[in-house]
């Protein structure tokens, strides 16, 4: 091993076409690739030998078959993978034997140097920017077409207020329109409380007020509106007249929402931004679920900055084959990054996309220790039987629907009956039930939730329990427990009150709550009139503040997506936050580790994408790739020893010694 050579660290991910080939064939070399997998891994698309000379060939830049291409892909994401999951050392071996550094493009992220410090007109409660801040406003005022891509809790919605009214005060912009999910809007709401300038919030209102406040926006009565994705599509004619009579900022709130190529939010926005005289894009987790999205996105701010998708496929990507057309011939999807343009890549997004993490220099938040958890939890015998019974069915269902029918009524018996309701239409959709099992089949079966209506699986049981335990340790302590399913918050809610927590405490957050109700709720988890905050998590994952008091998170279901995973921790781990944070985020079935692995996948590509890894992506990977860590944590829950103070110290245990056991 070189020493000279740097070691790398997890937010530097690797850029495997620059493999040194000579370093990999020399002697010795074949026993240490094996042992680290990497062999194995070569050979997971191909046999070794010609995945080898694949690579080989790519590291010179020879040209390759779209077959060639997707086999490159594959490679690609599979040794990313490998290099989440191993520990530093093996980082570093494997860095500093087999990358050729020299040919790796560490290009730096640009810097926006220019600060600014002056105070836009209009604004009755200034505050003096911090330097990021300061710097994410100049690159909004220089370029006409901006995406800000910067970690929750750096301020997003007073950067972009910042620059709205700097660009009203110059009369560069005569309207602002701000498209943001509903549940951002009472963020929105308070930041707009101290500008003068008339504004208004549309949340929830009647059509009939919505056409009266595009009137007043109209012909100037007001200045700033916000609305939701949905109204920004549902609206579009309104707004498009809007734009066409005076110049206009359109501000698009978790600008990652957009990421679908065909979808009518995004083709509603895309069609007015050519319209706005500025476009400013705005979201905390540009991680995207595929390359695809992340260039789409881009595309949505700033239309040609990283050219046609095909040709972004083709340069910046080993691109994977996907249709054929007698008219426009092949087309592609993107595949794994090449390491060869990426240099290129982050030179053409500098005039476009402005990233800031909390550890960067400029932006280095005085945030206190966090630990996140995500020990395996084992399904109990009663949710395996059910799990067995599932697969036979979803095949009844879709081969013999009078079995099915039989079993539905509940001729064969109550086991029979449960996974009968389980069943989905298609097999393609039993994943949701799966996920469902390992919280309660309560979720899906009316009968289950007849004849145990206090059972509680093991993974809903630990958290109920890690939540009761932590609020009678700290009695001004708050906790706040996400789920994609609202059946699951009304199961959680109920075990809490089975562990003592009085009802009057605990607060329900859904995509039904009304605005008031989510500022009182949010009020109330800050003012410790709530306890502990139920929320469904596409509901709450964006825009309450929920640290004032709150210090302790749960997930009782996994996301797939990263974005959601990170956006929601961060309601409670945020500036401003001044207690230690835990986080716990079990799993207890296959798909749930099916998940953690492509979260781990998705969080190196947006790494790689941006040039940055927030801390909060990289809690994911800690999280979701170590198995060494997943091992120990679950050894101690299979003790039974999961108390507070045990999972409190869990991530400071000797794993080798542990594993060694």
């Amino acid at each position: 091993m070189n020493p000279t050579r740097p070691a790398p660290t997890i937010d530097r991910p690797p850029l495997w076409t620059a493999l040194d080939f000579g370093a990999m064939r020399a002697a010795g070399a074949q026993d240490a690739l094996e042992r680290l997998g990497v062999l194995r891994a070569l050979g997971y698309a191909h046999t070794r030998q010609s995945a080898l000379a694949l690579l080989e060939r790519a590291g010179r830049g020879g040209r390759h078959t779209p077959a060639e291409e997707e086999r490159l892909a594959r490679l690609a994401t599979r040794l990313t993978d490998m290099w989440a999951a191993w520990t530093d050392a093996e980082r570093e071996e494997f860095s500093a034997g087999y990358l050729d550094h020299p040919r790796q493009p560490h290009a730096a992220r640009p810097v926006w140097l220019d600060t600014y410090r002056d105070t836009p007109a209009a604004l009755t409660s200034p505050f003096t920017p911090h330097l990021y801040q300061a710097r994410a406003i100049a690159f909004s005022l220089a370029h006409p077409r901006a995406l800000l891509a910067l970690e929750m809790g750096l301020g997003k919605t007073l950067i972009a207020l910042y620059a709205a009214h700097e660009l009203l005060a110059r009369g560069e912009v005569a309207r602002v329109i701000i498209a943001a999910p509903k549940s951002a809007h009472g963020a929105w709401t308070k930041h707009l409380a101290m500008s003068a300038r008339p504004s208004a919030v549309l949340t929830g209102v009647t059509p009939e007020k919505r056409e009266s406040a595009y009137t007043a926006l109209f012909y100037g009565r007001l200045e700033l509106i916000v609305i939701t994705h949905q109204t920004l599509a549902l609206d579009y004619a309104y707004f498009e007249r809007i734009l066409s009579a005076a110049p206009g900022l359109l501000i698009l709130d978790e600008a990652h929402k957009a990421k679908a190529q065909d979808g009518q939010i995004a083709r509603a926005f895309e069609a007015l931004a050519e319209r706005a005289a500025r476009v400013l894009g705005l979201t905390g987790t540009p991680a995207p679920n595929r390359v695809e999205d992340f260039y789409f996105v881009v595309d949505r701010i700033a239309p040609g900055a990283l050219g046609a998708y095909q040709d972004f496929c083709a340069r910046y990507t080993y691109r994977v084959y996907d249709a054929w057309s007698s008219t426009q011939g092949a087309s592609y999807t993107a595949g794994a990054l090449r390491a060869d343009t990426l240099g290129e890549l982050y030179e053409r997004l500098s005039g476009v996309l402005f990233v800031r993490t909390a550890t960067d220099p400029d932006a280095r938040l005085d945030l206190p220790p966090r630990r996140d958890l995500a020990p395996r939890v084992e399904l109990d015998e009663i949710q395996r039987r059910i799990l067995r019974a599932l697969a036979h069915a979803q095949i009844e269902r879709e081969e013999y629907p009078d079995a099915h029918a039989e079993a539905l009524s509940g001729a064969r018996g109550h086991l029979a009956q449960i996974a009968a309701e389980g069943a989905t239409a298609t097999a393609a959709a039993l994943g949701v039930r799966i996920e469902q099992l390992g919280i309660s089949p309560a979720l899906f079966s009316p009968t289950f939730a007849r004849l145990a209506p206090e059972y509680e699986a093991p993974k809903l049981a630990l958290i109920a329990d890690q939540i009761a335990a932590h609020l009678t340790a700290d009695p001004t302590a708050g906790a706040v427990l996400f789920c994609e399913y609202t059946g699951a918050l009304d199961l959680a809610r109920a075990a809490l009150v089975r562990r003592g927590v009085a009802p009057d405490l605990i607060a329900l957050y859904t995509g039904e709550t009304s605005a008031k109700q989510r500022a009182e709720i949010e009020r109330g988890l800050n003012s410790g009139a709530l306890r502990v905050v139920c929320g469904q998590t596409r509901a709450l994952e964006t825009g309450a503040n929920l640290q004032e008091r709150a210090d302790y998170v749960a997930h009782l279901s996994t996301p797939w997506s990263p974005d959601t995973l990170a956006q929601s921790t961060a309601r409670v781990y945020r500036q401003g936050q001044r207690r230690p944070v835990t986080v716990l985020r079990p799993s207890s079935t296959p798909l749930e580790e099916a998940k953690n692995s492509a979260l781990t996948a998705k969080v190196m590509r947006a790494a790689a994408l941006t040039g940055a890894l927030t801390d909060a992506d990289a809690r994911i990977i800690e999280t979701s790739a170590d198995p060494r860590k997943r091992r120990a944590q679950r050894t101690l829950f299979e003790r039974g020893a999961y108390d507070y103070a045990t999972i409190a110290t869990i991530l400071d245990i000797d794993l080798e010694r542990l594993d060694a056991r």
